[in-house]
């Protein structure tokens, strides 16, 4: 989460696949019907996400009516305007959030984070900011890619092996 710079509620809304996270968005800032702005890390419910699958793909129905529709042809058409596209990357679970990780660039987060701590007033979001920076540096200099705090295979031990604990009343 200091990584990321996201609330630890946010991240486990994800993880336990509770909300969908847009990974990588290019070329175009989409708006949702109640206003809000979706941006790179933001978090959505699955009416949010319903409501931009609908607006970023065609629907089956609408291809089938009628083939000389003009989305169907700019489909179709490989000279197609790179401004009318739509590149989004939404994801869920710990897979979505190590795509995160694995695009984050520390050497720009940190010098992005170094210029916004000087124009920083209040002294919580200040003492925030340097403990997420030092992070950073820790990372930068152990060369530790942040990707690789996210597990991908969970050990199991088998019963053996497992310590026997006794409790009180059998």
């Amino acid at each position: 989460a200091i990584i990321l710079d996201m609330r630890p509620k946010d991240i486990e809304q994800v993880v336990y696949y509770n909300s969908y996270i847009v990974i990588n968005i290019k070329n175009k800032k989409l708006k949702l019907s109640n206003g809000r702005l979706i941006e790179e890390r933001s978090l959505l419910n699955e009416k949010e996400w319903e409501e931009l699958e609908d607006k970023i793909y065609l629907k089956d129905s609408e291809l089938e009516s009628n083939e000389n529709n003009e989305a169907y042809s700019e489909i179709l058409d490989p000279e197609i305007d790179a401004e009318k596209a739509i590149e989004i990357e939404i994801g869920i679970g710990a897979e979505a959030i190590k795509k995160l990780l694995t695009n984050l660039n520390l050497d720009i987060e940190e010098e992005k984070l170094r210029k916004y701590i000087s124009y920083i007033d209040d002294q919580l979001e200040l003492a925030k900011a340097i403990r997420r920076l030092r992070l950073l540096q820790n990372l930068i200099s152990s060369q530790t890619n942040p990707a690789w705090t996210v597990l991908e295979v969970l050990p199991v031990l088998p019963p053996d092996l497992r310590p026997m604990i006794q409790l009180d009343g059998g």
